[in-house]
């Protein structure tokens, strides 16, 4: 069924309004269970190379903003 068949029947029918509920992504649970089981499981980070351990003695530590309790601001 079309989007324009549905939408004659709805002003035909006095239920124009209804159209908005028809096109709502957020009301639509068989859309958003199809969404939800495509994501992925997992994330997983590009892992970097291990360095020698003659660069990490030379490297200065890096201050990333975080403090002991986890907040970074």
């Amino acid at each position: 069924m079309s989007i324009g068949t549905l939408a004659m029947a709805c002003l035909v029918l006095g239920e124009i309004d209804r159209i908005s509920d028809f096109l709502d992504a957020g009301t639509d649970d068989t859309g958003l269970l199809l969404d939800r089981e495509s994501l992925p499981k997992r994330i997983d980070r590009k892992r970097t190379p291990k360095s020698s351990s003659k660069s990490q003695d030379n490297a200065t530590p890096i201050d990333d903003g975080d403090d002991e309790e986890g907040v970074g601001f």
